[in-house]
């Protein structure tokens, strides 16, 4: 698509992905230092990762400070831009909070605009090269028209996927106030994009970038399905190959490889393995690997590392940390320590810490962190907080932080929550808050959460409540749920879940568990359950438990253990006994004795 302008600066028709973080300046502002370092490493990552596995690492990424810009003059990656914007779209929030350990509500939102035009490459000072002209400034221009994690692409992308993905018109000038670009330099057609089409997915020549996409965005089904149309078209292709004596095409080796590391479960993933030494195409030890990694038991585990020496491959480290993670027990993980030594492999830290984690008690986990030392490895911070994990008690605990500052690390947010975990008063929590502080580092929901669970009566719980939003912090649920639990009575308990709505957060069971522990009367427990099931919540077994104690009459309690049964709940040991206590007959209290027995046998 490339030509030639004048006598030096190649021009082409480019397609760039423009994404922007919304209000990230002030959410940027608002985090701490840590938090936010945290944030834009993960930030490159998290792109990074699904750019790998859609084949558009040739492409230009650049950060633009609010968000990506990705530029390609390749038609056939105009598919696989589309797809990087819907995994954006539906999982950026979830995957960043999942990595960063940030609520989800603390990140941005995403405005996503596909844009194409003609632009020229040119060099830049640096040695870098760069496309300058029409695609960046009308995507980057569009992005002004976006609902919040709406997609938005011009005429040229929507004729390459308008047969794949459903879209439809949209008019700017028929859009809400504040939804439309500040500098509307000129007016082209935009068009909001949907999912996949459906009958696409019953395609057998759908492209492998489907299948990843289907899978980031929580549709595993339709991926596994769509994978298999993909497989059998990589077989038929192998096996022409195969009949010519030609070797498989390297376009094809990386299909076959994508396919098999992004497939959501064990069986899919075997699956395409299986299928790949049917059709005689290369495995090579990272392949294998990525079935392991989704292995669901340790006998399955064990069979991998049979399937890799059956293709006569030689594990590596990352093979046997899935059977170190998998094994029954401490001594059976260990033993594959050995198997790596006789491999001729050295253990590394990932290696370490599982066996860290695997260890039965504290004593035990030191003993690798020694080993660690003799392996010429140096510990890191996330290996200590494993040991403090292991630590039985909070001196102990204590110690570990000395041995981390003068292994020459810094404690950080999740060592001084983990520190916070073991302290044994809340005196000594406040000490360790402000140690934090003095350490530059600004505590987190998740931090309050532990102040919040810690403190010995309510009045300080909703002080550090208000403290938290004093930060800039959203509470969550869980939060709240500890909130509640501090209430000294019903009313105060009401209050709170008013003001978990206030924020905007639905209550859960486990909140309206809290909320039943509180109640005065049996009626009024009865209408907080109706108040759930309006809200769509199903009631678990602590609920029913708590609402068989208050019942005014055996028969009342009865009809909630029927009930609970009805809901495929199966009623604890203390339901039972509750109900023993209220029997009207020694023959009644008989049966319901004999019931428990059976329920608490092995």
């Amino acid at each position: 698509m490339e030509r030639h302008s004048g006598q030096t600066h190649p021009v082409g028709f480019v397609y760039c992905l423009a994404m922007d973080l919304i209000e990230s300046t002030k959410a940027g502002i608002d985090r701490s230092t840590s938090r936010n370092d945290r944030f834009n490493i993960q930030l490159v990552a998290q792109i990074a990762a699904h750019i790998q596995k859609l084949g558009l690492t040739d492409a230009l990424l650049k950060f633009t400070g609010d968000g990506w810009l990705l530029m390609s003059d390749d038609p056939s990656q105009v598919s696989s831009l589309c797809c990087l914007a819907t995994i954006m779209a539906n999982s950026f929030c979830k995957e960043m909070s999942q990595n960063t350990g940030i609520p989800t509500d603390c990140i941005p939102l995403l405005r996503l605009s596909i844009c194409s035009g003609r632009d020229i490459r040119v060099m830049l000072p640096n040695g870098a090269t760069d496309w300058v002209g029409d695609s960046a400034r009308r995507a980057t221009g569009s992005l002004g028209c976006c609902f919040d994690n709406e997609i938005l692409v011009d005429e040229p992308v929507r004729y390459h996927i308008f047969r794949d993905f459903e879209v439809r018109p949209v008019s700017v000038g028929g859009r809400p106030p504040g939804y439309g670009p500040k500098h509307w330099e000129e007016e082209f057609a935009l068009y909001s994009l949907g999912p996949l089409r459906p009958g696409t997915l019953a395609e057998s020549d759908a492209p492998d970038h489907f299948v990843y996409t289907l899978s980031q965005i929580g549709r595993p089904t339709d991926a596994t399905k769509l994978a298999q149309h993909v497989v059998e078209r990589l077989t038929r292709r192998a096996d022409k190959k195969r009949i010519g004596k030609e070797p498989i095409p390297q376009e094809d080796l990386l299909i076959w490889h994508r396919l098999v590391a992004t497939l959501p479960n064990y069986a899919s993933r075997a699956h395409v393995l299986e299928s790949m030494r049917a059709a005689g195409v290369p495995r090579d030890i990272f392949v294998h690997n990525a079935v392991a990694q989704k292995a669901p038991d340790y006998e399955t585990a064990k069979s991998r590392l049979k399937a890799v020496r059956d293709d006569g491959l030689e594990p590596n480290t990352a093979t046997y940390e899935r059977l170190i993670e998998k094994a029954p027990s401490y001594e059976a993980a260990k033993s594959w320590l050995n198997a790596i030594r006789d491999e001729g492999l050295k253990p590394d830290l990932v290696i370490y810490g599982r066996l860290i984690e695997r260890a039965p008690d504290y004593e035990t986990a030191k003993t690798w962190l020694q080993a660690i030392r003799d392996e010429g490895l140096r510990p890191e911070i996330v290996t200590y907080e494993r040991l403090i994990d292991k630590a039985p008690d909070y001196e102990t605990a204590k110690a570990c932080v000395d041995a981390i500052r003068k292994d020459g690390l810094k404690p950080d947010i999740i060592t001084y929550e983990k520190l916070i975990d073991k302290a044994p008063d809340y005196e000594t929590v406040k000490a360790w808050l402000n140690a934090m502080r003095d350490e530059g580092l600004k505590p987190e929901p998740v931090t309050y959460g532990k102040l919040i669970g810690k403190a010995p009566d309510y009045e300080t719980a909703k002080a550090w409540l208000d403290a938290m939003r004093d930060e800039g912090l959203r509470p969550d649920l869980a939060i709240y749920t500890m909130l509640i639990e501090k209430t000294p009575d019903y009313n105060t308990a009401k209050a709170c879940l008013k003001r978990t709505r206030e924020d905007g957060l639905e209550p859960n069971a486990a909140i309206y568990t809290k909320l039943i522990e509180r109640v005065p009367d049996y009626e009024t427990a009865k209408t907080l359950l109706n108040t759930m099931q309006d809200e769509g919540i199903k009631p678990n077994v602590a609920i029913y438990a708590k609402l068989v104690r208050k019942a005014p009459t055996y028969e009342t309690a009865e009809s909630w253990l029927k009930a609970m049964q009805n809901e495929g709940l199966t009623p604890d040991i203390g339901i039972y006994r509750a109900l023993i206590r209220r029997a009207p007959d020694r023959k009644t209290a008989k049966a319901l004795r004999e019931t428990m027995r059976g329920r608490s046998s092995p």
